[in-house]
């Protein structure tokens, strides 16, 4: 399998990743995990419009950002 880079952007950041990654690599990367792990945020897809779940694949081009959970 060759490497197949693909480019995500989490808050803004561009974050380059290889194919086959998870959103949560893309969290490590832009240094926001610890606060989706806190429970006090969750991950949002731009691209969708929809939240995302951590483990959740990603695609090139996907935008993603970290919100704060609404009580």
């Amino acid at each position: 399998m060759a490497y197949e880079p693909i480019l995500v952007t989490v808050d803004g950041k561009p974050v380059r990743l290889v194919r086959g990654a998870e959103v949560k690599h893309a969290l490590i990367r832009a240094g926001l995990l610890s606060q989706v792990r806190s429970g006090k945020f969750i991950v949002w897809d731009e691209t969708a419009g929809a939240p995302t779940d951590p483990g959740g694949a990603l695609y090139n081009g996907q935008r993603l950002s970290v919100r704060p959970k609404k009580p």
